[in-house]
């Protein structure tokens, strides 16, 4: 999926692309607001990692695939490392699972 500036970033569309264009093997700490993918996501777009509630709440489909892509306990065998190469690949599948519910 290439880039599309036109995407609004309070989208799980425009995460995913942020995601794809991250280095793979970045780590992120699930616990951490101001560390995890959602709150390194509003930071770089210069939101306040605090604004993560209001983002989650906001963005349609985004209080089921938080957890379910993003936390270290979403991963088959249970708490690993996560890094936004597997983010990725839990995003992309998520989505492909969820498009016909999300609003464009």
């Amino acid at each position: 999926m290439l880039y599309d500036p036109k995407w609004d970033r309070n989208s799980l569309v425009g995460l995913r692309d942020w995601l794809a264009r991250q280095p793979a093997s970045t780590s992120y700490n699930w616990s951490s607001c101001e560390n995890c993918v959602v709150g390194r996501y509003l930071t770089a777009h210069g939101r306040s990692s605090l604004d993560y509630n209001d983002w989650v709440n906001d963005v349609p489909g985004a209080t089921m695939a938080v957890p379910s892509c993003f936390a270290d306990f979403a991963i088959a065998g249970g708490r690993q490392n996560m890094t936004y190469g597997r983010a990725l690949v839990n995003l992309d599948n998520w989505l492909a699972k969820h498009a016909d519910t999300l609003v464009a």
